[in-house]
């Protein structure tokens, strides 16, 4: 598994909102003032 895998797994642990901006940061690296309002 990598690091990328292990990190998405325990994101899913996490609030929903939370788990949400874990996976856009990793898809994206950045966020936009849209996604921090979808948050």
């Amino acid at each position: 598994m990598t690091i990328l895998q292990e990190i998405l797994v325990w994101t899913q642990g996490l609030p929903a909102w939370q788990s949400d901006a874990a996976s856009r940061l990793i898809a994206k690296q950045v966020l936009t003032p849209e996604d921090l309002e979808d948050v």
